[in-house]
């Protein structure tokens, strides 16, 4: 495994990442994680590499967009001094283009995206903060879907831009696709968007295989 005793590692994203978690790190509980991917990955680590004793925190936040994330980049990541950051962002930066397009603050102009994760991508590098990306995703087959062809736009910008700064990528998308060769939609989320555990289960795989890899 690629980590190192005593890491910390923020999850930084929306809804999918925060997996309904109720409690924030500054308020006592013992829910922190959630129930996704973010507790899944803690889990299996914890489970089959006790030693590592690592700090995961999930620091992701229901409805939040890319411009959100540069927004609270200081605070809810930088503050922490974390080893890695897990970044998925996305879906909700073309979910709002699609039901809420009456909405000015939700208009994106051309390249808004690819320029938003940019500046959070040069942000961690330039504190040597080790950055893994994930991909945003709808897990549907129909790639003429608006939502779907959206989505599909800001996966190819995530991956060029890991290629130019020579970042991992995990394309959750194409794993979804994967997925529905043999699964339905409705057996892996109620929306196409927000996973159930069967879903989270599909992230965390792709998460502790590429964690696995070295």
């Amino acid at each position: 495994m690629m980590l190192n005793n005593n890491q910390t590692i923020v999850f930084f994203g929306d809804s999918i990442t925060e997996g309904h978690k109720t409690n924030t790190e500054s308020i006592p509980g013992h829910d922190t994680l959630g129930t996704g991917f973010v507790n899944l990955v803690h889990s299996y680590i914890m489970v089959n590499h006790p030693n590592l004793n690592l700090k995961i925190i999930n620091q992701g936040i229901s409805g939040h967009r890319s411009m959100d994330l540069i927004n609270r980049i200081q605070k809810d990541c930088l503050d922490y001094h974390p080893d890695w950051v897990v970044m998925m962002i996305g879906t909700n930066d073309a979910w709002r283009q699609v039901d809420s397009p009456h909405i000015p603050k939700y208009i994106m102009k051309p390249n808004e995206y690819k320029d938003n994760l940019r500046k959070l991508i040069e942000t961690f590098k330039s504190k040597n903060i080790k950055l893994l990306l994930l991909s945003p995703f709808m897990i549907e087959l129909n790639h003429e879907n608006k939502l779907k062809s959206l989505i599909n736009g800001y996966v190819s910008d995530m991956e060029n831009l890991a290629i130019e700064y020579e970042l991992p990528f995990i394309n959750i998308n194409h794993a979804f696709n994967e997925s529905l060769k043999t699964l339905t939609h409705n057996q892996l989320s109620k929306d196409q968007i927000h996973p159930n555990l069967a879903g989270h289960m599909i992230i965390a795989t792709e998460i502790i295989k590429y964690f696995s890899s070295k």
